[in-house]
């Protein structure tokens, strides 16, 4: 397979389709995968830039060095690579940008030892420093701080859990344990622990980052960036502008560039990115796979995590198993849920984007995590299921409060959605509200959005509003849940008028209102080619279902129905007699036509290949994934492939599915 124009993809409800993508990523990553003309090796604990820098035994110190030797002068065009120590910290303001082709950043040392950690936190404060004052109000310190600081972690990586909130008075300070802020006027830095203790006996540890630059980004063809950790990076108090993220990919037109398994905290606008550049410039070809990141700057506006962008359009770009593990960090201007977890676009129209995938996305459920769901501007137009570039699959959103607001599509414009689960619950939009406004124009399929209202006024929510007319939510196969509706309010599957719904189709989708005093109303024209083969829990069939199911007890979206269950006799033929080839699960649908709703068949966590039996296929591919970060053989969902994912496959080894 070409990496730079593949073929045309299968239809996403297909397993060709699966073959497609997973052939494509292989060749995008064999791509920038092959030995180095020249290595050069780096560790701060037992290098020095006296050195040569040759072996591990000759390592130079300092990321100045390696980045000196990276720009420097190749006539010859030789392939040059930078290893840097695992088990080692480098405290800098920015690391390395180079337009060299074929250039790779990765890792030596011990496999066991932590990645190496880049970080733009330079000003490390130890434990129980008396260089703090007590300030006088109950619980707040300063000390001398002449830069400007950008901000501040208090006891390393438990920062992650409950980061240090920033403020804009030390009378803000004053009022919100766990937070910072640092006063221009005074040169001084003031801080309220978490745990309201004081700095000058507790044992904690205080870094600072001030201004930073960008982290690593590559621009030349065939570049790598893999197997590394890199926090604080493009934070600065007085800019909010973006592009200096932690891992950058900046090729253009056909080059290719590959982000792999690497991590990222703290950072500009953006944390880890593809930006091809502005007019007149697009294109590029960027993956980013098996990466975790989270916190983004609060700017005011557009925080993301990962990013895709060119003026031009025309950027290719794959986010392969990436974790979004936060969202925006607090401030006196935001608090809890905010940002993007995955977003791209172009300069505007008439650009747009080029093939882009977001496959395994997982957006981590946390009180500072992503707010919304992941969207995409100026998306190539999609008449039909085959024409789709731009494609969501097997994603989790893990949701809680907040994750939802009013730009949380399903049925994003000219992509679809395949094999999601979105589990929302937003904070409250107020009356007449929504979780996304038009144009809708997209595909729901196979996928399951669990939806709680709990916090929302009584009033109106819809799925997406209808205020014109020419929407085309298409939602098959699929199954919404809603809860906690409330005795006064109407959930809509589209709001506004129903013929401006008249493109839309749901088939074989559950409908689930689980409480009995809400309303939930399908909002969508009295036409069966428009509605079919849906099931129903809560509220009443649409009138043009006539071979709509009428469910006797709420349905588990979760679980394959039972023998005697009507879902699993029910369905009709997808629109265009368009194939699904798999439940949600990812095992073999056996009935045809389709079982009402996307749970066919039953699996068991530990059948990794979903084969149907717990072999020692399972074991070889767990064992591959050892202490990554892989989705799929994170079988207990902590994070990391470890003893926990091999002993539950452990504990079903021999079974078969039945």
């Amino acid at each position: 397979m070409d990496p730079v124009d593949p073929p045309d993809p299968p239809l996403v409800t297909t397993n060709a389709w699966l073959n497609w993508y997973n052939e494509l990523l292989q060749v995008r990553l064999d791509y920038v995968t092959f030995a180095r003309d020249e290595t050069r090796y780096v560790s701060s604990a037992h290098g020095n830039d006296a050195n040569d820098g040759l072996t591990p035994q000759t390592a130079w110190a300092t990321v100045g060095a390696a980045r000196n030797w990276v720009n420097s002068s190749n006539p010859t065009g030789e392939t040059r690579e930078v290893l840097f120590r695992r088990g080692d910290v480098w405290r800098v303001s920015s690391i390395i940008t180079t337009s060299q082709a074929g250039v790779r950043f990765a890792d030596y040392g011990d496999p066991d030892d932590p990645m190496p950690y880049l970080t733009g936190f330079t000003g490390v404060i130890g434990p129980n420093d008396s260089h703090w004052t007590a300030d006088g109000v109950t619980g707040v310190y300063w000390r001398h701080e002449p830069t400007a600081v950008s901000w501040v972690r208090e006891d390393g990586d438990v920062d992650l859990e409950s980061p240090l909130r920033r403020m804009s008075s030390a009378s803000g300070v004053a009022t919100h344990p766990g937070s910072w802020w640092w006063s221009q006027s005074e040169s001084r830095l003031y801080i309220h622990p978490r745990a309201q203790d004081d700095p000058r006996s507790n044992g904690k540890l205080y870094e600072i980052a001030y201004l930073t630059s960008r982290g690593f980004g590559v621009g030349g063809d065939g570049s790598l960036v893999e197997n590394l950790r890199a926090d604080g990076f493009g934070l600065d108090p007085f800019d909010s502008s973006t592009l200096r993220e932690a891992f950058q990919t900046r090729v253009r037109n056909d080059d290719q560039a590959v982000i792999r398994n690497c991590v990222s905290y703290y950072g500009s606008s953006h944390v880890i990115a593809h930006f091809a550049g502005s007019s007149p410039i697009q294109g590029g070809i960027a993956t980013f796979t098996e990466c975790v990141a989270g916190f983004t700057r609060p700017n005011g506006s557009g925080e993301t995590v990962l990013n895709t962008y060119a003026g031009q359009g025309e950027c290719q770009t794959i986010f392969n198993d990436c974790t979004v593990a936060r969202g925006t960090l607090p401030s006196f201007e935001y608090e809890g849920r905010r940002g993007d977890p995955v977003f791209g676009h172009t300069g505007g129209a008439p650009a747009t984007l080029g093939l882009t995938i977001v496959k395994g996305l997982r957006v981590v459920d946390h009180p500072n995590g992503a707010k919304r769901t992941g969207r995409f501007n100026n998306a190539p137009t999609a008449g039909s299921l085959r024409e789709v570039r731009v494609f969501f699959v097997d994603s989790i959103v893990e949701g809680g409060r907040g994750s939802g607001d009013q730009l949380c599509p399903l049925f994003l414009e000219g992509a679809a959605f395949v094999n999601c689960q979105y589990t929302l619950a937003p904070d409250n939009l107020g009356d007449d509200a929504w979780l996304q406004v038009t144009p809708v124009n997209g595909w729901w399929i196979n996928s399951t959005l669990d939806l709680n209202l709990a916090q929302q006024s009584d009033d109106t929510f819809d799925l997406y509003r209808a205020s014109a007319s020419g929407n085309s939510a298409r939602c098959w196969n699929s199954a919404i849940r809603v809860t906690n509706v409330g005795p006064t309010k109407t959930i809509r599957f589209g709001g506004g008028v129903a013929q401006y719904s008249a493109g839309c189709e749901m088939v074989n989708t559950i409908l689930s209102l689980d409480d009995a005093e809400g309303a939930f109303e399908i909002n969508l024209p009295v036409d069966d080619s428009i509605v079919r083969g849906n099931a129903y829990w809560g509220l009443d069939r649409h009138s043009a279902d006539d071979r709509g199911v009428i469910l006797d007890a709420p349905p588990n979206v979760r679980k394959r129905p039972e023998v005697e269950s009507p879902l699993t006799g029910g369905g009709v033929p997808l629109p265009g007699a368009t194939p699904l080839d798999f439940d949600q699960l990812r095992s073999i649908r056996l009935a045809d036509p389709p079982t009402i709703g996307p749970l066919e068949t039953e699996s068991l966590p530990a059948d990794i290949n979903v084969d149907g039996s717990v072999d020692g296929v399972d074991l070889a591919m767990l064992l591959a994934a050892w202490n990554s970060n892989s989705r799929l053989a994170d079988l207990n969902g902590d994070g990391a492939v470890d003893g926990g994912d091999l002993a539950m496959l452990l504990a079903s080894w021999g079974v078969v599915v039945p």
